[in-house]
């Protein structure tokens, strides 16, 4: 269906005002095809009403019951405009994306179709759109990636329900079938930094991972630090290595704090940066003879990890380079044992090849070093080992950080034979995956994107949007505060113009009508009124009552000056009056108006105008990977290559330089389900390995939010 009707469009900045009513004025639902020509359908009645609402998948939930009730309630009704639109208005209320202090611009559509108009009959449809770019995780490299729900992307997650659940599962021949779920309860209080209860359980008859993590997080649109996260969490985890011992697994028990910080975006890069503390147990269950030298088998542990990164986007390309540098020590107090450095590096490309088919090629480039110091030793769950499975950092869910050689051929930690014995202390890995967009379902409809009025009011909006933002950087500036805090002593003066205003009037009594003081008082009022809102409100409301304030203002101070000091001067004088006190008194609020003219011309328009195309940037990116790109269905064929070097190497076929090579299929259904499988072939393998890796994975968003 082509809407027909603008309800509302808006896209708005969070931080400028708030997100407006779909339907402020009464603007009647317009009619297509054979209602086309009646222009007064008060005598017809509802035949159908329908909701098109495209992103409750996205949500998770479908629209409530008490707002389908009013839908279908509409069937057999009398048509009236206010009868449906307070049913738009209660749609608008439910599935518009909430304000929110990271979304920058939100984007929100509302429709009202009328149609079929035959025997005093019609139809009535309401469709519904909003969604969210968020200016600091849309600059970031994992925004878009494959693990991210759809609805994470769109930015359309309402607010919260107090827990969430989803279940998760995947399989390689290492650990076998590893199933079981995550479980997330969400509360806001301001009197303590956490606001998440997250608990992960996932096991196999190889295999467990336990985690349970308490978080926090911070987002602002304005100051140099965009988005920060924290928690600390308890980890029990275990997975099976390749060793002559059936039984051996590396083991983790331990507890760590984390904190990572991303900063505002300058010139297209945003800088990130973060931090751990951890300590527990690390157990293995090899045997001596399988260690390297300086190598326990398992030993207590504490740990400090320090990361730093940079990250950036385009339209059609994204990267990502991080640093993580980890000091570690046996036992249970820092004294430096070992350090391990890890450089990982990814970019990826895609390109739209039709409508809503993308190519997509991905690739990550990591290298690792391990460094026992002195004659300490080092527990073998700090090597290094590699294989299907990806050993990661995960800080926030904004920054992750290979931190083991990837080669998808070969099972999980099985990649780890070295010529010294068991985990490598120098790997190097390259790894890429090429997909394409073999079918999908659009998140936002064809209807809607194809829709020439859609487009030309959403590109009108979004340089809307781009002004206030302008507005929003430019009462940051320093000289713009400086006249925000010299605003009190002008209502002082303002005042003191107003006591020299009163002594004249008293003065002149009768020899002057009430009127001769209209002008001045009314100049006064005005602009004792912008200056009480300059005071009180927020920098990005002020700024407009003090551009209200300058010559030619609808509250200028010039103005009041002129009708007080000059005109009513004259007129005073005229009539012998003495003005002294009102001539004084204006002179100084005429040389504070000329001091606030001089601090507004002042400021940095260059600088605030730069920073609002950057920002805008992001969204108006963000908004088209949206509208244009994101399926909310779809089926993609991938192709993996892996190449990885794992030292110290020795001259069997277990170690050295190892390859991955194969394809799969990728899905994602209603943006809940998201299923990758993949197999890669093994084609330099050792004695008793298989010809390669089979591995299966199969994620799914919240099913009770």
């Amino acid at each position: 269906m082509k809407p027909v009707a603008v309800a509302a469009i808006v896209l708005t900045c969070a931080s400028v005002s708030a997100l407006a009513s779909a339907q402020d004025a009464e603007i009647d639902a317009a009619a297509r095809g054979s209602c086309a020509g009646i222009a007064d359908r008060r005598d017809f009645t509802i035949r159908e009403s329908r909701l098109i609402d495209p992103f409750w998948m996205l949500r998770g939930r479908k629209p409530s019951a008490a707002t389908m009730d009013a839908v279908n309630g509409l069937k057999g009704k009398r048509y009236a405009f206010a009868t449906v639109n307070a049913v738009s208005k209660q749609i608008e209320s439910e599935a518009w994306v909430r304000d929110s202090d990271d979304a920058l611009v939100t984007v929100g559509y509302s429709d009202i179709g009328i149609e079929n108009c035959q025997g005093q009959q019609l139809d009535v449809t309401f469709t519904i759109m909003s969604a969210a770019a968020s200016p600091s995780l849309s600059a970031l490299f994992e925004w878009d990636s494959k693990d991210k729900a759809a609805s994470d992307i769109a930015g359309v997650a309402m607010p919260r329900a107090w827990y969430q659940f989803a279940p998760e599962a995947r399989f390689d021949d290492a650990q076998r079938l590893v199933a079981g779920a995550r479980a997330q309860a969400t509360w806001r209080t301001s009197r303590v930094p956490l606001a998440r209860l997250d608990v992960k359980a996932l096991g196999s008859t190889e295999s467990h991972d336990l985690a349970l993590t308490v978080s926090g997080d911070y987002d602002s649109t304005t100051g140099w630090l965009r988005r920060a996260t924290w928690h600390v969490a308890g980890r029990d985890t275990s997975t099976p290595v390749g060793s002559a011992s059936d039984d051996a697994h590396l083991d983790q028990r331990s507890l760590e704090g984390q904190f990572s910080g991303s900063l505002r975006p300058m010139h297209g890069i945003v800088a990130r940066f973060g931090g751990m503390l951890d300590g527990g147990r690390l157990d293995s269950g090899l045997a001596a003879s399988e260690l390297p030298p300086q190598t326990k088998a398992g030993s207590d542990y504490t740990s400090v990890k320090l990361f730093a990164g940079v990250t950036a986007r385009t339209d059609r390309h994204a990267l990502t380079a991080s640093y993580g540098l980890a000091l570690g020590s046996t036992g249970n107090s820092f004294h430096g044992d070992w350090r391990k450095q890890v450089l990982d590096a990814a970019h990826t490309f895609d390109q739209p090849v039709g409508d809503h088919k993308l190519f997509e090629f991905e690739q990550r480039l990591t290298l690792g070093r391990l460094d026992t110091l002195g004659s300490s030793s080092v527990p073998v769950s700090e090597r290094f080992f590699g294989g299907a499975g990806e050993k990661a950092v995960l800080l926030a869910d904004d920054w992750r950080i290979r931190m083991n050689p990837v080669i998808r051929s070969i099972p999980t930690n099985r990649f780890s034979l070295t010529d010294a014995g068991a985990g490598g202390d120098r790997f190097v890995a390259y790894s890429s995956t090429t997909a394409f967009t073999a079918w999908g379902i659009p998140v936002v409809p064809r209807e809607l994107t194809d829709d020439a009025q859609f487009n030309k009011k959403l590109d009108g909006e979004l340089k809307a949007s781009r002004s206030m933002l302008d507005v929003a950087y430019r009462s940051q500036d320093a000289n713009f505060l400086a006249i925000k805090s010299r605003m009190p002593d002008v209502v002082t003066k303002i005042d003191q113009v107003g006591k020299a205003e009163a002594k004249a009037r008293s003065t002149a009594g009768a020899a002057l009508p009430a009127t001769a003081f209209d002008a001045c008082g009314d100049a006064m009022a005005s602009s004792r009124s912008a200056s009480a809102h300059v005071i009180a409100d927020k920098p990005v409301s002020a700024f407009g009552w003090v551009k209200q304030m300058l010559p030619g203002g609808n509250n200028a101070l010039a103005d009041l000056v002129d009708a007080c000091g000059v005109q009513l001067v004259a007129t005073l004088k005229g009539v012998g009056v003495a003005t002294g006190d009102l001539e004084s008194t204006t002179k100084d609020l005429a040389q504070s108006a000329s001091a606030i003219a001089t601090s507004f011309a002042a400021i940095n328009t260059n600088a605030a105008g730069t920073r609002a195309d950057a920002d805008m940037a992001y969204a108006v990116r963000a908004l088209n990977v949206i509208t244009k790109q994101l399926n909310i269905t779809s089926i993609s064929p991938v192709f993996v290559f892996d190449v990885a070097h794992i030292s110290p190497s020795s001259s069997d076929l277990y170690s050295g330089t190892r390859y991955a090579v194969g394809g799969g299929l990728r899905l994602t259904l209603l943006s809940t389900v998201s299923l990758t499988t993949t197999y890669a072939v093994n084609p330099r393998r050792g004695p008793g390995e298989s010809s390669g890796a089979f591995v299966v994975s199969l994620t799914t968003r919240n099913l009770f939010e």
